[in-house]
């Protein structure tokens, strides 16, 4: 886990690595994540059993114990060595300017969107499966399997951006997420879900990648500080604003209703991205 946060901000600082390098770097740091998001569904499956709703008090424990293991593991990571950083201008470009730049908002609002529906599907999946009699490790098995999903493919995400192209695998990844997430909107048996959350899982493997590597491949060696910073903050925001909007959408449609809207802004946000007129 070291060693990927390292490349990672390795590769933030460094302005001459080659994009294939890059593209690795942000792939391995991902895989890294995903290991961890397969594992937390597995902590509830394996406490739920079979009931409903799983013992919160025995995860709360576990997920503090595992928290300060991740604090005291962040103490070991460091910034890229001096004699790689860059040397060249170390003029601020204006935030007026970034926001102008084209396609810079279109991956901006991608990346809110694909981070907040993996959080909504988080929330709201457990709820689905409450109010379809879904037991707690039928869930477990069903996030479990959209993290598998996406380990794999963020395996394989160099070689696929290779072979498809940045834009054209963008726009499709996201409306295969999206197609997963209408596809637990309908009433579909629990295999189908399953289906429906490999599916899910693979394709926003791949569109996570995309939301990180998409900025840095617009973003300028100077700006970069300045647009990992407004992705982080409109991550924050999408994560606030956009699961208290969910949960007033959730009184009048139901769950499937949440799962539709999140389905159509992956699709519209990839369309933008993709025809978007991105200039470096």
């Amino acid at each position: 886990m070291v060693d990927f946060a390292n490349d990672i901000l390795s590769t933030l600082f460094v302005g001459t690595i080659r994009q294939d390098d890059r593209d690795s770097a942000f792939g391995n740091y991902l895989v890294a994540s995903a290991i961890g998001q397969g594992l937390g569904p597995y902590l509830i499956a394996w406490s739920g059993g079979s009931a409903t709703l799983p013992p919160t008090e025995t995860l709360f424990t576990i997920g503090f114990v595992i928290s300060i293991g991740s604090l005291l593991t962040s103490a070991a990571i460091r910034p890229a060595p001096k004699h790689l950083m860059p040397h060249g201008s170390r003029a601020v470009v204006p935030l007026r300017t970034l926001l102008r730049q084209s396609g810079l908002m279109a991956v901006l609002v991608a990346s809110v969107i694909t981070i907040t529906s993996m959080d909504l599907l988080t929330i709201y999946l457990p709820l689905l499966g409450a109010d379809n009699n879904i037991n707690a490790r039928d869930i477990g098995g069903l996030l479990t399997i959209r993290s598998v999903a996406s380990l794999i493919s963020r395996m394989g995400y160099v070689r696929v951006i290779r072979l498809v192209g940045r834009r054209p695998l963008t726009l499709a990844s996201m409306v295969g997420a999206g197609a997963g997430f209408l596809c637990l909107a309908l009433p579909i048996p629990l295999s189908a879900m399953y289906a429906a959350m490999a599916l899910m899982g693979f394709a926003l493997g791949l569109a996570t990648t995309l939301s990180l590597t998409n900025e840095v491949d617009l973003a300028s060696a100077e700006a970069m500080g300045t647009v990992m910073s407004l992705r982080i903050t409109g991550n924050r925001i999408g994560q606030v604003v956009l699961p208290f909007a969910a949960s007033l959408i959730a009184t009048v449609t139901g769950i499937g209703g949440i799962f539709v809207i999140i389905a159509a802004s992956l699709a519209a946000s990839g369309a933008a991205v993709h025809f978007s007129d991105q200039e470096r």
